[in-house]
């Protein structure tokens, strides 16, 4: 395979197979009319001889890179430079340096030799996508095969160590979701596929080395797009983007996701057309078409993004492919009966894509959602009969469809709901009804769903087969309703009751109240007092008054103030709401001000007492009454894991001296204004995310700002970015501080003072240049880290005393941190109690309870599992942990053990993070380390990592949620000889996520 420019025309490139490098005679190809005017000069359509063409199909060229031979006809279709570029050579947009290594046959980065990879390697070789690679260093990956739909594989490089070195920008593809608006009713279709689509796109020379690979003793590199590279899809997806867009210019409908286009047109010659149309142009690009993927005859119906569609019937559905496989799986679990996470996670992947077809998919996956929440890796449970249930229902829907478009609203519905009862009306009908004794005490939120299914339920025979728009003011039932259904409250969930063809919209609104306005139509009345709500229209004219802008303001005596009273939210007695409290038996106007009760107190608003509602309603208390806060459902919610209490104590506003009140310890501080008007429940919980720890770090950082604030007559709750320069250059000159700790004070300052501002507080450029300038003074001298041997080496020479509670404590909290690599804190959530902790014959788990750095509601840290190793008692973690537990038993009595390790001295109770971390210190101080216990996680990972170990391992060990943070904060070269493979501890292994 060789190209060589054409004399006549040097912009125009020409490839050859190796069958015509003897005569050098090029393929000949006609263009369509269409683009005979962006040809060349001097040459026209029937000028061939004279014009390059080449031959794409598949199979007859390189492969590998060939969108670098087409770079003139890209630029002269009006490519933009930075699509050019890529075409010309991608370069890995890099966010950090990767770590080059000799590139030698290493046995942890080899890729596994199997007679289906051999023949990818061959045919990657033969069509250009692998090339043998001789530059002395490189980063090397192992490749694998995924499967594809068609039955077939496709090689896969494992790029995820590389990808730690990406930062790539979100983007969005097209998905199933957008088809819809992209088709017309009575559309034809056809699709055209890439073959071998990635490997189009050329990488830079200098770049495939991080592309290397080691395959049965030969080093080889990619030199195209490979899968697997994080920023891949997007400069793939740009490139076909690009080419959608030049076809609508032509008068194209079309859409397109990476390498998948799909045409419509509502005549089928028109669009027949348009698909050779497009393949010509698709080849002049240098693009080679998958024909026996693609479907270039006009069809009303066509498979496209995994779903069947028919824009002649308004129909779409799954294939029977996707049925067939969805409908094993299903069938795997009505026989066992037992799933486990992995299970769970893939059945409600596969659901989630088929409820976009099925109607009321969604619905039928709540219950499987929620008992998918409570599971736990590698631990199989039996499915719940609800589960069970579901399963059945959907294993006879899979081939239902659903319609395209949206229909056309028939039927209008406004329901609502208080404390003695509901009201709906639809169409031009009203219902009501007054709540039974055991529907009383339902939270509201349950009683408007309610409302919307008895409108539903008692007008179901006029609403069949109709679209039915809902109104609520209610944001959780509309939620329920648009979502079908919702996975944190089970009564809400079991009120949802499915209506076909029903579709649920919502009034977006900014008040309260605007709902029942658009649905009942209200009369004029006379406004009685009341207080007139904090929008921001108000706040203004509140303010000068004299008023709290923050509160709400009795409007008694400012009635004759248009731009404050506040009318548009009287809720009047309209015609749906006399009609309510006629059926209730209830006369028309009750006359009770909702407010007007409150008005002459003369104290602030936050110290009146009683409920304030917000409208002048003559309701009153009536049926449709302002409702009070239900003190049965709180509106702040605490981590809701069952049984898992986290460590991380409250610490509660606490008055410094003077009286002064403070924030987490933090007087003064910023976030004590933004929470003025919250509940000390909802303060306590807001302190939660940070730990109390970090909090009592902060205080001396924040002490010191309040002096230095006070003494230069700066608001400490409100700096300027120019104070805090200042305030950071007082740090480096007067207190002489290390550039570390300055950067302590500075996120103290930017994340205390004023939160609102933290992020513009943080980022100016007069506080990043005054940072840059210290830095600049004041080198980070380079650090490294002692070597795990010579900890081993010590445990070896100094064997703990079996009977001594603190040298067995100490002796399994060092087993464990070599071990796993973990922080000294998450020792303290290593837990004894059932369901935290498991013992197998040769092994145990531990489930850490929540409370880690890095645990949140979408991350938890991974279990423990502790492997045994017999044939070194010092350094089996099982056995030892066993000797500790009895331990722990004769020391605490009669007192519960809860906790793996409790104080070996005084009152018995779970040990701390600083009573373990002075454990390890004394080990480490006694093997002549001078070190913090925090040290052991970074010794660790630095040593497995110069071991050659995976960083993806190390990463996983170590509960990292990436390799930014290992490699600035973890990662430094070891003291002493470098560590290799044979070298590594065996107490380094006997331990596994999970």
């Amino acid at each position: 395979m060789f190209h060589a420019p054409l004399p006549q025309h040097r912009q125009w490139t020409c490839l050859f197979s190796a069958r015509e490098k003897k005569g050098c005679r090029p393929l000949d190809l006609d263009l369509p009319r269409s683009l005979v005017p962006l040809l060349p000069p001097g040459l026209s359509s029937t000028s061939s001889p004279k014009r390059t063409t080449v031959d794409t199909r598949e199979g007859t060229k390189v492969v590998g890179g060939r969108l670098r031979f087409f770079t003139d006809s890209w630029i002269r279709l009006g490519a933009p430079p930075a699509l050019v570029k890529i075409i010309s050579g991608y370069s890995i947009p890099f966010s950090a340096r990767p770590p080059l290594a000799p590139l030698g046959i290493s046995p942890q980065f080899c890729t596994p030799v199997s007679p289906e990879m051999s023949a990818h390697i061959r045919s990657m070789q033969a069509t250009g996508v692998l090339t043998p690679i001789h530059t002395g260093s490189g980063f090397l990956s192992r490749m694998f095969l995924v499967p594809k739909g068609d039955g077939s594989t496709r090689p896969v490089l494992n790029l995820k160590r590389l990808n730690l070195f990406l930062s790539p920008r979100k983007f969005q593809l097209v998905s199933q979701f957008k088809i819809p608006s992209f088709l017309q009713q009575g559309d034809y279709l056809i699709k055209l596929d890439l073959s071998q689509a990635y490997f189009h796109v050329p990488v830079k020379e200098t770049h495939q080395r991080f592309l290397a690979l080691s395959y049965n003793g030969t080093l080889l590199a990619m030199t195209c797009l490979p899968f697997g590279l994080a920023t891949a899809p997007q400069a793939f997806a740009s490139l076909s983007n690009w080419v959608a867009s030049l076809l609508r210019k032509r008068g194209m409908r079309v859409v397109v996701y990476l390498d998948d286009f799909c045409l419509a047109n509502q005549d089928p010659l028109v669009l027949k057309e348009q698909g050779r149309q497009v393949v010509l142009l698709l080849e002049e690009l240098g693009w080679i078409v998958n024909f026996p993927k693609s479907s270039l005859t006009p069809s009303p119906a066509l498979q496209f993004l995994g779903i069947m569609w028919d824009p002649h019937q308004d129909l779409k559905w799954l294939p029977l492919v996707k049925q067939e496989v969805l409908r094993n799986l299903i069938l795997s679990l009505l026989h066992v009966k037992v799933w486990e996470l992995d299970s769970a996670r893939s059945l409600l992947g596969h659901l989630g894509f088929a409820s976009f077809v099925i109607p009321l998919g969604r619905l039928h996956s709540r219950r499987v959602q929620r008992q998918a929440m409570r599971l736990r890796p590698l631990q199989p449970v039996p499915i719940h009969s609800s589960v069970l249930s579901e399963l059945d229902w959907w294993l006879g829907s899979l081939g239902l469809g659903s319609s395209i478009f949206p229909r056309e609203f028939k039927s209008f519905v406004s329901t609502d709901a208080s404390d003695l009862g509901w009201g709906a009306q639809v169409n031009n009908t009203s219902q009501a009804g007054l709540w039974p004794a055991e529907q009383r005490d339902w939270h509201i939120n349950r009683k408007e769903m309610y409302a919307v299914r008895q409108a539903l339920s008692l007008n179901l025979a006029r609403l069949k087969d109709s679209a039915v728009m809902i109104q609520s003011d209610n944001q959780t039932v509309v939620s329920y309703l648009c979502r079908q259904g919702g996975t944190r409250s089970l009564a809400l969930l079991l009120v949802s009751t499915p209506s076909p063809a029903v579709q649920h919209t919502h009034i977006s609104s900014v008040y309260p109240g605007d709902v029942e306005l658009i649905c009942r139509q209200p009369v004029p009345t006379e406004t009685p007092p009341r207080l007139a709500s904090p929008f921001p229209g108000n706040s203004t004219h509140i303010s000068e008054m004299g008023g709290p802008s923050r509160g709400s303001v009795c409007l008694q005596g400012f009635s004759h103030c248009s731009q404050v009273c506040d009318t548009s939210l009287d809720r009047s007695a309209s015609p749906l709401c006399r009609c309510i409290l006629k059926g209730l038996g209830l006369p028309p106007c009750l006359g009770i001000p909702t407010s007007g009760s409150h008005a002459p107190s003369p104290a602030p608003p936050e110290q009146c007492q009683g409920p304030i509602h917000r409208g002048g309603s003559p309701l009153g208390e009536g049926v449709l009454e302002a409702r009070p806060d239900d003190q049965g459902h709180p509106s702040s919610h605490s981590d809701h894991r069952s049984g898992q209490v986290p460590d991380r104590p409250n610490n509660g506003e606490a008055p410094t001296q003077g009286g002064i009140p403070a924030f987490g310890g933090m007087a003064c501080a910023g976030w004590m204004e933004e929470t003025a008007a919250w509940e000390p429940a909802d303060k306590q919980l807001l302190l939660t995310a940070w730990r109390p720890s970090t909090l009592r770090t902060y205080q001396a950082p924040w002490r010191r700002w309040l002096s230095w604030a006070r003494k230069h007559g700066v608001v400490p709750n409100d700096p300027s970015p120019s104070d805090l320069g200042r305030y950071l250059c007082s740090l480096h000159r007067v207190e002489k501080l290390a550039y570390s700790s300055i950067l302590v004070h500075k996120s103290v300052v930017c994340t205390f003072a004023k939160p609102s501002q933290s992020a513009l507080l943080s980022s100016h450029p007069l506080v990043t240049h005054t940072l840059k300038a210290i830095s600049s003074l004041s080198p980070r001298p380079a650090r490294k880290i002692w070597s795990v041997n010579s900890l081993v080496d010590w445990i070896r020479a100094n064997p703990p005393c079996p009977s001594s509670h603190f040298q067995t404590s100490r002796h399994v909290a060092l087993l464990l941190l070599l071990s796993s690599g973990r922080r000294v804190h998450d020792l303290t959530l290593l837990s004894l109690e059932p369901g935290f902790f498991q013992v197998f014959e040769n092994f145990i788990v531990f489930w850490p309870r929540f409370g880690a750095k890095t645990d949140s509601n979408t991350h938890a840290q991974s279990g423990w599992k502790i492997l045994s190793d017999p044939n070194n008692h010092l350094f089996d973690i099982p056995s030892w942990i066993q000797k500790l537990v009895n331990l722990s038993l004769l020391r605490s009595g009669a007192i519960p053990l809860l906790s793996l390790f409790i104080s070996t001295r005084g009152r018995v109770r779970p040990a701390s993070r600083s009573v373990i971390a002075g454990w390890v210190k004394t080990a480490l101080a006694a093997a002549g380390i001078q070190a913090s216990a925090g040290s052991v996680r970074s010794a660790v990972s630095s040593f497995k990592f110069d071991a050659g170990v995976p960083l993806d391992s190390i990463l996983r060990q170590g509960n990292w949620q990436g390799g930014q943070n290992f490699f600035k904060f973890y990662y430094k070269p070891i003291s002493g000889p470098r560590p290799t493979p044979t070298s590594v501890p065996t107490v380094l292994n006997s331990f596994e996520p999970v």
